[in-house]
């Protein structure tokens, strides 16, 4: 929780212009650059978060080995094309990790039962947060592509075009929770 405002203001500083790039209200030549380039900022930030709050660290060789081949696989994505356009399969590979790493956290800390009330732990919270936000990005990216192959256009649809916006909004509000749950206890 030590860089919880340099990580909020690099994340609003990345969504800004993700939003009035994705909403037309302002087009930015570099917003996607920028944004594919976060997406590998995004995933060691949240994954070391994740693996150095994990309640034990057994198999943690496996662990860094799919964390390396989930950055392995991001990286040849988002450089086998061009990063001056958005690479939704990067998107995709990155909340499919985090939503793994995130499954992993919860059954070791379920697997090892805190003294505490689970509801009570600060980073519960940012990992549910993580989840859910992967859960609500993860399938719309995913088939994005397809469906613009079959020739479907959802781009006035709002909501569904701002779903991973609305996953990480949900996010934020999770770490707002899990900030009062640490000032709490």
């Amino acid at each position: 929780m030590r860089f919880f405002v340099l990580y909020t203001f690099i994340a609003v500083s990345v969504m800004i212009p993700m939003f009035l790039h994705a909403n037309k209200i302002m087009v930015i030549k570099f917003a996607d650059q920028l944004n594919n380039i976060s997406i590998v900022f995004n995933y060691n930030f949240l994954f070391f978060f994740i693996f150095f709050t994990l309640p034990d660290r057994k198999g943690y060789k496996l662990i860094f080995l799919i964390y390396f081949l989930f950055l392995l696989l991001m990286l040849l994505t988002l450089f086998s094309k061009n990063i001056y356009s958005p690479i939704q399969r990067a998107f995709a590979i990155n909340y499919f990790g985090l939503a793994v790493f995130s499954i992993i956290y919860l059954y070791k800390l379920f697997q090892n039962v805190p003294n505490k009330v689970i509801t009570n732990i600060p980073t519960f919270w940012v990992v549910m947060g993580i989840l859910i936000s992967a859960s609500f990005g993860f399938p719309l990216i995913f088939i994005i592509d397809y469906i613009r192959k079959i020739g479907i256009d959802f781009s006035n649809n709002l909501i569904l075009v701002n779903l991973p916006n609305i996953g990480y909004a949900l996010f934020y509000l999770f770490l707002i929770k899990s900030f009062k749950c640490s000032v709490i206890n």
